[in-house]
């Protein structure tokens, strides 16, 4: 049943609507009545009707404020307007903001019968509309899964029309997989990936596709020819103007894996299972990328890790940190890295599994014994969690780059005398006194355990940290107060503390004066 909402301020118009005919009559159902925009607005949010009768003047919330609220939240609520006013301005605005119909008080009962009856017949079509497109996603998502057959498709329940006159009508088709690069929320990535199969309908409009959300992460795309296509590249042009505009619109890039071309109806899921290991290849060929499915030898989809060699990999990448830094790590790193793993030659599993091994027989070879240095590496590198969920290899690359570094950096702190530790400290602070830091955040960077690091940094210091990152906020909150235009909070802010109140605190407890008789006295004191 079409659900109806009434909203009529004069409580005999809207019991003499309420009462005009059968509403069950036109497939309609008045669920409920209001006496004033407010109560309107409540009912609506609460249940959203499939159309509202509402007059045009209301106490509360005016019928135009009231159709342009809630056309913004649901765009496909019908509006039916009633006015006294003979002001076309009315019915123009009425118009402008989306009301269907708008007739004049009193009310033709046999215009509104009329007006009711053609809405219901076009929101029925609507969902009617949907529940086919809702049957065709599902069908179309079986059968690219692998749980339906062809052959299901002449049964009764799943006729579906659009893949009938399409699909299995169309010498040949290919399955297109696309995918946000982004990593997000699975609530942001659903709605997104909603968004984005409505974009792909308006784009391929006028190719015969059909489309389906295979989960939360990537679309599906039947793509279906009634001609051989001339040449890849011409399909190449499509979809990168396809995914120019995509990322253009979206703010967000886009890959996507294309199958081989195919002519039997029964390959649909082989042609899914090709589009998934084409999308796969963006590890190599990189985020915002397209690609084409290739027959790949067999060889580079099996294999086993060969342990001798991850190894000397390890061995390799020891032996580079121990005689290299700066600037020439970094290059040599991306080198080593490079020829580490060329030969697992396009199998990402191998390529993941044996940079894990050797990741950890690095670690286990400068931290050695050190379980507390070790607990601490594998926490900043989450168990390599990183490398198991990296999406491309230049991402991998990264990590591996980041390794080597923080190995390096954690061995000449190792070796070096404690001050070196204490000067990173510093430093450290220095450069970000206006973050909220801690303890916990400096340890992780110079590679020691906060309670560690804390008892050195008395020892070499006298001093703890929270004394240190102080002093280094008010002497920059000093630097600050010379300017008279800035205000105390402000600065207090600017420099790192929370509360104003409590840096004044601090401040007097440094400088023996409040921020604001500090001010007095050397402002007072310059020439």
């Amino acid at each position: 049943m079409i659900k109806i909402l009434l909203a009529e301020d004069e409580d005999g118009i809207r019991t003499s609507i309420a009462n005009a005919f059968s509403w069950s009559d036109l497939g309609c159902e008045l669920y409920a009545q209001a006496s004033s925009g407010l109560e309107a607005l409540e009912l609506c949010l609460q249940n959203p009707p499939d159309i509202v009768i509402s007059d045009i003047v209301m106490p509360g919330i005016d019928g135009l404020t009231f159709i342009k609220y809630m056309k913004e939240k649901y765009p496909d609520m019908q509006f039916i307007i009633l006015t006294g006013h003979r002001n076309f301005n009315y019915a123009k605005d009425a118009v402008n903001l989306g009301a269907a119909y708008f007739m004049l008080k009193p009310v033709n009962y046999q215009e509104l019968k009329q007006a009711l009856k053609a809405l219901a017949d076009k929101i029925a079509d609507t969902h009617e509309d949907r529940r086919l497109e809702i049957q065709e996603e599902q069908t179309l998502s079986g059968l690219l899964s692998g749980f339906l057959r062809i052959e299901e498709l002449h049964t009764k329940h799943l006729r579906s029309p659009l893949l009938s006159n399409w699909f299995l009508h169309t010498p040949w088709y290919q399955i297109i997989t696309f995918t946000f690069d982004e990593t997000s929320e699975t609530q942001d990535r659903t709605v997104r990936l909603e968004n984005l199969l409505v974009y792909c309908r308006h784009f391929l409009k006028e190719y015969s596709c059909l489309f389906c959300k295979m989960n939360h992460t990537h679309l599906a795309v039947l793509f279906c020819h009634q001609a051989q296509p001339a040449s890849v590249f011409e399909q190449k042009e499509l979809f990168f103007r396809m995914q120019k505009e995509i990322t253009q619109f979206f703010h967000a890039s886009v890959s996507m894996g294309i199958s081989s071309l195919l002519n039997e109806k029964e390959q649909i899921h082989e042609g899914y299972i090709q589009s998934l290991r084409a999308l796969g290849q963006k590890f190599f060929s990189g985020r915002s990328s397209v690609n084409f499915f290739l027959n790949q030898e067999p060889e580079t989809m099996e294999g086993i890790i060969d342990y001798n060699l991850t190894s000397l990999s390890a061995r390799k990448t020891v032996d580079l940190i121990r005689r290299s830094d700066g600037i020439l790590l970094e290059k040599l790193a991306n080198d080593l890295f490079l020829e580490l793993f060329r030969p697992y030659r396009r199998n990402i599993g191998l390529i993941k599994s044996s940079f894990i091994i050797v990741a950890v027989l690095c670690i286990k070879k400068i931290v050695r014994d050190d379980s507390r240095q070790l607990a601490v590496m594998l926490e900043k590198y989450g168990n390599f969690q990183l490398a198991v969920h990296a999406d491309t290899l230049q991402n991998l690359k990264d990590i591996f780059i980041n390794l080597v570094l923080d190995l390096s950096e954690y061995q000449t702190l190792k070796s070096g005398p404690k001050q070196a530790v204490i000067d990173k400290v510093i430093c450290y602070i220095q450069e970000n006194y206006r973050s909220n830091i801690s303890l916990n955040d400096i340890a992780r960077t110079v590679y020691l355990s906060p309670s560690y690091l804390s008892s050195m940094i008395t020892s070499e210091t006298g001093k703890s940290f929270t004394d240190i990152l102080n002093e280094v906020r008010i002497q920059k909150a000093v630097e600050l107060l010379s300017d008279p235009g800035l205000r105390i909070t402000d600065i207090a802010y600017a420099v790192g503390f929370k509360e104003p109140q409590y840096f004044s605190i601090v401040f007097k407890k440094l400088t023996q004066l409040t921020p604001r008789d500090y001010r007095e006295v050397h402002l007072n004191a310059s020439p």
